[in-house]
């Protein structure tokens, strides 16, 4: 089976819903649902009569709705509260935590499918209210593989259809290549420790520089020069701290892909450095010996510190 298509968890749409309220935000309540539902057999996240879930819009985002662009994820949520489909509260333990708490409003949902029922009479479209536990379930919290396939067969009306392929354009455009990057990345990097586990740290500093270029290019320039790198690459010996996520910093990525670590400026860099704490050392030690050998001769006062001592040590030298 290609990995594109799956048998697993996908996306449902009940076409009926979607011809009412529109199609991302028919995506986005039986997404809500499941959740409700989920939190409803736990037995938690109850309150005011209501089962709720809860998320921020940025973690709806990475978790579940990745084939959308977060505006778009924004407007299908400000619509569905709009249209007042589903109700906000915020039953966060601390004040100042603002995230936003969700349930269905079934009751505006009932209205909704009794005027499903009453236009539909050819029984192929399927319009039992979501309370009532008849539609395909959503996809689970903890997974994130999403298939955004929808039929072809679905009757969207062109003003939605137009939006849809808006949204796909728009979602095409920013989607990043997690998976590509990282195979690039292990390709190329062979003497860095390999990307193995996609961690949500990890994905936060590559959507950051994806959006800085949004392009392989730059990506793939930089792990040539990493590699090429004696001193980032480790076969110097004189450093093995480079990595990816090192490398997915800002200042770090951006150093890199502008040569500060080529190996001529930057083992040259390393040597200055080196040679430079060396002589620190060196002149340290020769002026503890010379406080201890001429701190007799000279007026002691504990205020003092080395640089003063120093220049008393100095005129002193200069009287005699």
């Amino acid at each position: 089976m290609n990995a594109l298509v799956f048998n697993e968890y996908p996306i449902v749409i009940n076409r009926a819903l979607a011809k009412i309220i529109g199609l991302n935000e028919s995506i986005v309540l039986q997404q809500l649902n499941y959740w409700i539902e989920n939190n409803k057999k736990k037995g938690i996240n109850f309150h005011d009569g209501h089962y709720w879930t809860y998320n921020s819009m940025k973690k709806w985002h990475e978790d579940a709705f990745d084939f959308w662009s977060l505006d778009t994820l924004k407007r299908a949520f400000k619509s569905l509260e709009n249209k007042e489909l589903i109700i906000t509260g915020n039953y966060n333990k601390e004040a100042r935590d603002r995230t936003k708490w969700y349930t269905i409003n079934f009751e505006k949902l009932e209205g909704i499918s009794q005027c499903i029922s009453a236009k539909c009479t050819n029984g192929k479209v399927q319009n039992a209210p979501m309370h009532k536990g008849n539609l395909p379930q959503p996809l689970p919290e903890t997974s994130t593989e999403i298939n955004t396939e929808i039929s072809k067969d679905i009757d969207i009306p062109v003003e939605q259809e137009q939006q849809s392929l808006l949204d796909e354009k728009n979602a095409s455009r920013d989607k990043i290549p997690y998976d590509e990057i990282f195979n690039a990345f292990n390709s190329i990097c062979v003497s860095l420790p390999k990307v193995i586990k996609r961690t949500s740290d990890r994905c936060t500093n590559l959507k950051a520089r994806w959006k800085e270029y949004k392009s392989m290019k730059p990506f793939i320039t930089v792990f040539k020069m990493v590699e090429e790198s004696d001193f980032l690459s480790g076969r110097n010996n004189k450093w093995a701290g480079c990595n990816f996520d090192w490398l997915m910093r800002k200042n770090k990525f951006i150093q890199v892909l502008e040569g500060n670590y080529r190996n001529a400026q930057g083992l040259n860099n390393f040597k200055n450095r080196n040679n430079a704490v060396q002589c620190y050392s060196k002149l340290e030690s020769e002026m503890q010996q010379r406080l201890l050998r001429e701190k007799d001769d000279i007026e002691f006062d504990e205020n003092l510190d080395n640089r003063s001592i120093m220049e008393r040590i100095k005129n002193k030298a200069g009287d005699g």
